[in-house]
């Protein structure tokens, strides 16, 4: 497609920019091709393994293609950076949700709520 050729093109000029190396990785999984998305993913997170951005990113990469050691390991590393409970609850709730573990989600949703989350009409179901 022109965008993935277009990325690829920004990744080819800036290759040590992990933000558009996370950039391709999505490309590349949302045009159908996701072999080389978690490699592209991975990558990304080498050049900035402190990026919140990035370390978001990853996690939705990884749910998407149904990699939930690496999203547990990626919600283990974003709680070290930001420990907040909101946000770190919604990674929990969204893996949990996607393993299955419904009993998870309960738990997840009632300690974002606790820390005094609001649902609203936008949010991700789970």
């Amino acid at each position: 497609s022109a965008q993935r050729a277009l990325v690829e093109r920004a990744v080819r000029a800036h290759p040590s920019s992990a933000e558009l190396r996370m950039l391709l990785a999505i490309v590349q999984y949302e045009s159908g091709d996701s072999t080389p998305a978690w490699p592209g993913t991975r990558e990304a997170l080498r050049l900035a393994p402190r990026s919140t951005w990035a370390l978001e990113r990853a996690f939705m990469t990884a749910l998407a293609l149904r990699r939930y050691g690496e999203a547990g390991e990626l919600v283990a590393r974003l709680r070290a950076l930001d420990p907040a409970p909101g946000p770190d609850a919604l990674r929990t709730a969204g893996l949990a949700a996607a393993v299955g573990d419904g009993a998870g989600v309960a738990r997840a949703l009632r300690a974002y709520r606790a820390a005094g989350g609001r649902f609203r009409a936008d949010d991700r179901p789970f």
